[in-house]
């Protein structure tokens, strides 16, 4: 199609009555949009809005319009909402942060946490391993297997091997958040240019289950955030007891889906949860690097009061954020009788600016027995930032009986951008920037080379690129040395790494 123009409609909406429909997908790709009063309303009128339903709505489905010069498209998440927004969420096509059970050439067999449809992933980007950035187009997919386009010359078992964590990754030129949108994330969202979540638009991901954990992982060149927007992602991590699915459960969930604090105490991440006759769960992660759902709080005095779930767990990576809305990760509400509220969760920020007058949020939830607070953790360069109306915070959750404590609030603002990484890149250890390399490290390799992970004191990682020198001892020779606890192949060192993986080791730069 050559220009765009006129002031016709555009339309794949759900149908309507008791049970509304979802909406279909739209997609346009055109040379040039005509101008004003002769561009459908500036794209206004095309769209996928969720059938009404007295019952229950149907959510809206998805727009992309993309222009001849633009590699990816523009997506547009649009519900039709005014002043509020929508209650049903638009997802992408899912494919779930999974880890490979098997691995050939070609294909690669997922660990069924999450239902594919067979055939439904195809033409989706996966990456099989999100510790490095090749993707691969799928070409087929069954209910327990993903088949890829290998004719580039590289294949799966190149950069993935069983045990990886994977993900499909969604591109766009641009996001547009439009009339109450609502976009949840299952899967890696990489947006090459500019995020704008404005008109009420709202983002988060899927809830956590007995099985399976999520995030939120967004990637953009600049993201803006309206004062009436969010990404939200309350109540979305580890279960609360007897909080379905979690049924018959007394205990919160925890980390790795274990069990958690005990009958009538909050959950626990930054901060402990208060204790109200139970027992909360250990706090765990760090505060520099924040890698986790937050924990449930566990139920009342009988199983009609549910505890609250655990904050979520969002990792953003952004050229430059303009937050004047809210980003938060926080614990939800327990139920009565002394059931605990959920801990917040995390919140993980690199930034090569960061302005506005927005709240970071990750406190614990309420009622009764409250949940601990969450982790913050911003990176930014303060001479291209003012921070000075936002607040940041993850507190304790405010509970009648006892409150939970306050958890972790980290601030690096000397943090040095350098970009984003490559399509497929920012996954659990890979960022833009530039961090102070500490010594104690945890390393793998790919095809491209070494590629290290550096660790503070607390453990937490951080990747950084570049040309390291890695040692091994038998003995603990002093600081900064760290006990073997996985293979060591494919990578050239200064000592060969003892083959039964006992002794320490280091990585320091030349």
């Amino acid at each position: 199609m050559g220009t765009l123009r006129g002031t016709g409609t555009v339309s794949a909406n759900g149908g309507g009555n008791e049970v509304g429909g979802a909406g279909g997908r739209i997609g346009i790709t055109y040379g040039a949009l005509g101008g004003g009063g002769d561009n459908l309303n500036s794209l206004s009128n095309v769209t996928v809005f969720g059938g009404s339903g007295s019952w229950s709505p149907g959510s809206a489905g998805t727009i992309v319009m993309r222009q001849h010069a633009q590699t990816y498209g523009d997506l547009y998440i649009d519900d039709n909402k005014s002043g509020s927004t929508s209650t049903r969420w638009t997802p992408l096509t899912r494919v779930g942060y999974g880890t490979i059970q098997a691995v050939s050439s070609n294909e690669f067999s997922t660990d069924q946490k999450v239902a594919l449809l067979p055939g439904g992933l195809v033409g989706l980007t996966v990456n099989p391993n999100l510790d490095q950035t090749e993707v691969f187009t799928v070409s087929g997919n069954t209910a327990t297997s993903i088949t890829v386009d290998v004719s580039g010359g590289t294949m799966l078992t190149d950069v993935a091997s069983i045990g990886d964590t994977y993900a499909a990754v969604h591109v766009y030129d641009n996001v547009f958040f439009r009339r109450g949108g609502f976009l949840v994330l299952g899967d890696v969202l990489h947006v090459t240019s500019n995020m704008v979540v404005a008109q009420f638009g709202g983002v988060t991901h899927f809830d956590a289950s007995t099985v399976m954990e999520s995030r939120l992982q967004l990637l953009a060149e600049r993201l803006q955030i309206s004062s009436n927007s969010s990404i939200n992602v309350i109540g979305r991590g580890y279960l609360g007891g007897e909080h379905s699915p979690n049924i018959n459960f007394n205990s919160g969930r925890t980390l790795n889906n274990a069990t958690g604090s005990s009958q009538r105490s909050g959950g626990s991440y930054g901060g402990l949860g208060g204790a109200g006759g139970g027992t909360p769960n250990p706090v765990y992660g760090t505060a520099t690097n924040p890698a986790a759902l937050g924990s449930g709080g566990s139920r009342g005095g009988s199983d009609s009061w549910a505890g609250g779930d655990g904050g979520g767990w969002i990792r953003i990576l952004a050229g430059s954020l303009d937050l004047d809305g809210v980003i938060t990760a926080d614990g939800s509400a327990g139920g009565g009788d002394g059931a605990g509220g959920g801990s917040g969760g995390t919140i993980y920020i690199e930034t090569g600016g960061l302005t506005g007058n927005g709240t970071i949020r990750a406190n614990g939830g309420g009622n009764e027995v409250a949940g601990g607070g969450g982790r913050v953790a911003v990176y930014y360069p303060s001479g291209s930032s003012n921070t000075n109306g936002m607040t940041m915070v993850s507190a304790g959750g405010s509970g009648s009986w006892v409150s939970g404590s306050a958890g972790t609030v980290y601030l690096d603002d000397t943090y040095a951008w350098t970009g984003l990484p490559g399509i497929g890149g920012g996954g659990a250890g890979g960022g833009g920037g530039t961090k102070e390399f500490l010594g104690i490290v945890l390393f793998g390799h790919d095809k491209a080379g070494l590629k290290a992970i550096t660790w503070d004191e607390g453990g937490s990682g951080k990747s950084e690129g570049g040309v390291y020198l890695i040692e091994f001892s038998p003995v603990l020779p002093g600081t900064n040395w760290m006990p073997m606890g996985g293979p060591v192949t494919g990578v050239t060192t200064k000592v060969t790494p003892p083959e039964d993986r006992k002794g320490y080791f280091r990585v320091r730069k030349p």
